[in-house]
């Protein structure tokens, strides 16, 4: 029996969105009117709505950076701009709105976070996110507030219309010491098993390197005889180039055992969270995360060194900014230097009486 193809479109040539069936030759044409008009109701359904105003322009912005390392992050960042104006002309948005906006994440939120549901199609437990009410952290609203004032820098120009510029960021709290004391981190690692995890902890303690970039070392990269490994560029924030770091015994000791498991490219960090927290329950430590080994590695080291600038390209920082927390963070040698001295000088007055 012979048949034909018939298609439905909708949208405009060359964005146009498709259904086609099969009908046998004498199918009646009742039957195919039903068909179609069931085929466009559908696809217009499934067809977004066009894009109007500041949701058309963000649209616009995002393909214009697409090429940057944080392109995820800036479509969340922009997707709820968006939820706030809409189809609102960028030019009629004025800072009192952001500021309205601002303050609003400022106190009530919403704020996102992760909750374990249960998925009828999977049939498993799954992790999805949810908003719930309760204030932002400043930073989180600040990092938002500068994707805002790129969209408008890169559409508008460096000096054209950005009532961004108008916004003064919210005031972020004084960076809190976050350094694992030693013997607080030798017991955490010391309960562990040996593993391919716990050597990567013990790399990032030696090292200093965040979890992204060990995920990108290769066995290239590590040279025992020379003390050294080539540490890529990182893609966070402005990006760094790749460098070469020296390592210290501990660092060399740490990556010969990391090679030893084959430890390698990609890995899990909620595993690695998971291993972690049950290590510290074990030594009875609550409130410290893997990532505050790298942490820990600055801080010693700006300690041992009073060398910003060092501590800087060890950590890999884009600007002296970011290093600027550790500062902010840990006891400098100039103050313990000070301490020493005014305890020698109160012991020789002690003495004179």
């Amino acid at each position: 029996m012979t048949t034909r193809r018939l298609f439905v479109a909708i949208g405009p040539r060359g964005k146009q969105q498709r259904r086609s069936r099969r009908f046998d030759a004498d199918a009646l044409p009742s039957a195919i009117r039903a068909w179609r008009e069931q085929a466009r109701t559908e696809l217009r359904a499934e067809s977004p709505e066009p894009l109007e105003g500041f949701a058309k322009d963000a649209a616009t912005y995002l393909e214009a950076v697409a090429a940057m390392p944080t392109i995820r992050e800036r479509k969340r960042d922009m997707a709820l701009w968006v939820t706030e104006f809409g189809a609102t002309p960028r030019r009629e948005i004025t800072s009192a709105m952001i500021r309205a906006v601002r303050d609003r994440w400022l106190t009530v939120g919403p704020r996102r976070r992760q909750a374990w549901v249960f998925d009828a199609g999977a049939g498993k437990r799954v992790r999805r996110d949810e908003l719930v009410e309760g204030p932002l952290a400043a930073s989180t609203v600040n990092h938002r507030l500068r994707a805002l004032e790129n969209f408008y820098t890169v559409l508008e120009g460096r000096h054209g219309y950005n009532p961004v510029r108008d916004v003064p960021e919210a005031k972020e709290p004084d960076a809190r010491p976050r350094a694992i004391p030693a013997a607080v981190h030798d017991a955490i690692l010391g309960s562990m098993q040996d593993c391919a995890t716990k050597a990567r902890l013990e790399v990032i303690l030696a090292t200093g390197l965040p979890h992204a970039t060990l995920m990108r070392l290769t066995p290239a990269d590590f040279d025992a005889k020379g003390k050294t490994v080539w540490v890529p560029g990182r893609k966070k924030g402005q990006g760094t180039a790749g460098r070469l770091l020296p390592l210290t015994t501990a660092g060399v000791r740490a990556l010969k055992q990391f090679a030893r498991w084959d430890a390698w490219g990609p890995f899990s960090t909620s595993a690695m969270l998971k291993v972690w927290r049950a290590a510290c329950r074990r030594v009875k430590v609550f409130g410290v995360v893997p990532y505050d080994l790298r942490h820990t590695m600055a801080t010693e080291t700006l300690v041992a060194t009073g060398d910003l600038r060092a501590t800087q390209l060890l950590m890999g920082h884009s600007t002296p900014k970011l290093t600027e927390r550790y500062a902010n963070a840990s006891v400098l040698p100039i103050l313990v230097a000070a301490a020493a001295k005014l305890d020698k000088f109160r012991r020789k007055r002690s003495l004179r009486r």
